[in-house]
């Protein structure tokens, strides 16, 4: 099933071993994030397979089918508040006056 949804597991993978390893652990932990968190929009009724009263059940998934990408919304400006500006410059202004240690300059 993942393949289904990660195309790069569809072809060989020209990369030395101990990377492949870790793109395919990779998506083994994205996927079973995505089935745990997202899972009616990640993977919709009828897309895994299923045992029904002792009878095998394929997914839609093995149709191979290209899943098409989920509409999605645009993000908001990731610009933090005014709150939180004022918040962050309270702090600059502190850690460079009374807040100051000896030693913060060299850690530049």
């Amino acid at each position: 099933m993942a393949a289904a949804r990660f195309r790069i597991l569809r072809r060989s993978i020209e990369l030395p071993p101990e990377k492949v390893k870790l793109i395919v652990d990779t998506i083994c932990v994205l996927h079973n994030f995505l089935l745990s968190t997202s899972g009616t929009v990640y993977a919709p009724p009828g897309t895994c397979d299923r045992d029904v009263n002792g009878i095998f059940e394929p997914g839609s998934w093995r149709n191979g089918t290209n899943i098409p990408f989920l509409d999605l919304q645009p993000t908001q400006g990731r610009n933090y508040s005014t709150n939180a500006r004022v918040i962050r410059n309270e702090f600059k202004e502190y850690f460079v006056a009374e807040g100051e240690v000896p030693w913060q300059y060299k850690c530049i």
